[in-house]
């Protein structure tokens, strides 16, 4: 009969029998990370686990550090001691990534206390730091390696910055830094928006356990209970934990909201490139923009971009981009920073960024013989920075008013009069239907009147002007400008959307040339039609079913109405009927959730119609100066 299993043979990790006591003449240290320790200390007073993990040992004793009182200093002493651990490869599912000790030697991790202030408003914490502190530079991540300063990590996390204000109490918030009321720390709370556990005590900028109040026993850290949140101060060493539940974030609702009508697969494709260990920059862009659209979310008026702390990110990104040769990771970063831009009011220094994703665009196209075999032959993730920087450049045209930097290009892929692409559906590779919601042959005739009101402005300065050239030029680009002529069925599917989108581009791609042609005359019979046309359009987008079917989380009309500014800016500058101004004002006002450039376009569309008031009461021009307003926002309509 075999022998009965004794205690010792039991699998290892059962849970332990009720009423278990755990032992507490371990070190310090291991007491913290919750571990057995082997209570076999050397000549100097340190444990063999803490030795071989390289870790400080605080060494032993029964009564306890009184920093070690404060169940603040030992949840952040043991969340560094796991991103060490995890940055050295010494947890399970972790590569190692971390900094490396001079000459490949193994780093220690110093847990140095200080005397913890009585003050309630800023307690220091124990510091961290590494056995080689002149690491000045050649850091893998900026969100996993940030300089190695002297910098005070307890204040803020450098992806949601201290100094923004009118956040809640959410886990991207700082509103309470200095919060003097303590938090009675109630059942955690869960952010469904996250998918983690969140305290309600994260309102405070040291943690959501910082005012949690722990009886004075000595089985103090073994009784502690842990609860998950978002890190709020990261230290050099972020935890990779943190950096993916900003990325989860991004997946669950910042991608809907960044490309509007893409199809599931293209966003499963771009979250897979985010969320990838091997796109270093794309992922620190796309943390930045989680944090800019949190921050709008929160408080649609304050721009995030005002912050020091988000400029001196972009300045760090700018740093880790490859200046000599760049990768389509460097294209996918650009393009993320430039969408972090268009969350933020679509204001800013975009076109700086829009540049790096040229010049490797630029590179792939000369890896094929034409732009359509480079486009109908690249990789999907390739063919996706191809259809975003040309959509982002042809737009960016009308507000900088150059000629767009893809205008050849886009003549060989697009021009309906000798592409060789052919756009048999919106999920066909090569259409600019998704996730533009934007037929190839409108994206064509916006490229080329930008390019006309270029061509126009050379002619007038030499004055030198044709005016049968101009009305030629521009009746060849209006042919495929021509509205339908059967009524437009709407499916309640992203289709539908990109049709109805479509169409609105359509009338005010047209509304755009005449403008060129004639002037920014509001009463011109031809600008007046094509106004009336755009707005039929958009009216559309007040009844049924546009207003009240969900398409990918929202309305089919908000979806619409966030990816046509272009289309409400240039027909709400020439709109003069005070019915048509209260429909862009109301669709603007009602889609719009302060994450975007609707604000900011219906306060130029305001400013705009106030001078043109203003001129119709003194009986003056009222021409429309939407060119040199929009320049000097320097808004990018997207």
């Amino acid at each position: 009969m075999p022998a009965a299993k004794s205690p010792s043979s039991s699998k290892r990790g059962a849970p332990k029998q009720k009423g278990a006591v755990r032992a507490k003449s371990g070190c310090y240290t291991c007491r913290i990370r919750r571990k057995k320790c082997d209570e076999q200390p050397d000549i100097h007073g340190r444990c063999m686990t803490c030795t071989r993990l390289r870790l400080e040992c605080l060494g032993f004793g029964a009564k306890r550090p009184e920093w070690l009182r404060e169940s603040r200093n030992v949840a952040e002493l043991r969340e560094k001691i796991k991103v060490f651990l995890a940055s050295q490869g010494m947890i399970k599912g972790h590569s190692g990534t971390g900094p490396r000790g001079v000459e490949n030697e193994s780093p220690t991790l110093h847990l140095r206390t200080e005397e913890c202030s009585d003050s309630s408003e800023s307690p220091p914490t124990p510091t961290l730091s590494l056995t080689d502190t002149s690491r000045p530079h050649h850091m893998i991540s900026s969100i996993r390696d940030d300089p190695y300063s002297g910098h005070d990590y307890s204040v803020s996390s450098n992806l949601y910055p201290a100094d923004f204000t009118g956040r809640d109490h959410s886990p991207f918030s700082q509103d309470s830094m200095h919060d003097a009321t303590p938090y009675q720390l109630p059942s955690p709370i869960v952010d469904n928006n996250l998918s983690i556990i969140v305290s309600p005590a994260i309102t405070s900028s040291f943690g959501p356990l910082y005012h949690y109040n722990v009886t004075d026993s000595e089985d103090y850290l073994a009784d502690f209970e842990s609860v998950a949140y978002l890190p709020r101060n990261p230290g050099p060493i972020i935890a990779s934990c943190f950096v993916d539940e900003v990325l989860t974030h991004y997946r669950e609702s910042v991608v809907k909201a960044q490309y509007l009508f893409a199809d599931t697969q293209m966003r499963n494709l771009i979250c897979d490139i985010v969320m990838s260990h091997t796109n270093t920059r794309s992922r620190e862009a796309a943390s930045l923009l989680s944090s800019v659209h949190w921050q709008r979310f929160q408080n649609p008026n304050a721009l995030a971009f005002e912050s020091a702390e988000t400029q001196s990110r972009l300045l760090e990104i700018q740093r880790l981009l490859n200046h000599h040769d760049y990768s389509s990771d460097d294209a996918m970063a650009a393009l993320h920073v430039v969408s972090s831009y268009l969350f933020d009011g679509g204001g800013g220094d975009w076109e700086r960024w829009l540049a790096t994703s040229y010049r490797y665009v630029d590179h792939l196209f000369s890896k094929y013989h034409s732009p359509s075999e480079a486009l109908m032959r690249c990789t999907s993730k390739d063919a996706f920075i191809i259809k975003t920087s040309i959509w982002f450049d042809v737009l960016a045209s009308v507000t900088t008013q150059k000629v767009p930097h893809f205008l050849e290009p886009i003549r060989s892929m697009f021009d309906p009069t000798q592409s060789k692409i052919q756009e048999l559906s919106p999920e066909d590779p090569s259409s600019m239907m998704s996730p533009m919601g934007c037929h190839n042959d409108v994206v064509w005739a916006l490229a080329e009147t930008s390019e006309l009101f270029c061509w126009k402005q050379q002619q007038l300065a030499s004055e030198s002007l044709s005016i049968p050239t101009l009305v030629r030029r521009a009746a060849r680009i209006d042919d495929f400008l021509q509205p339908p002529t059967h009524s437009m069925f709407l499916s309640t599917d992203i289709d539908g959307c990109r049709h109805l989108a479509s169409e609105i581009f359509r009338a005010s791609a047209r509304l755009y040339l005449r403008a060129v042609v004639s002037g920014d005359h509001p009463y011109v019979p031809d600008i007046t039609e094509s106004v009336q046309d755009t707005i039929s359009c958009m009216q559309l987008l007040d009844c049924p079913p546009s207003c009240n079917t969900e398409v990918n989380g929202q309305t089919m009309s908000r979806s619409v109405v966030r990816n046509t500014v272009f289309g409400f800016f240039i027909c709400g500058a020439f709109a003069e009927r005070p019915e048509h101004r209260e429909l862009i004002q109301g669709l603007l006002d009602r889609e719009g959730d302060g994450i975007g450039n609707s604000i900011s376009i219906r306060r130029l569309l305001h400013k705009i119609w106030e001078q043109r008031d203003v001129a119709r009461r003194q009986h003056s021009s009222t021409v429309v100066n939407w060119r040199n307003e929009l320049a000097n926002e320097q808004i990018l309509l997207v």
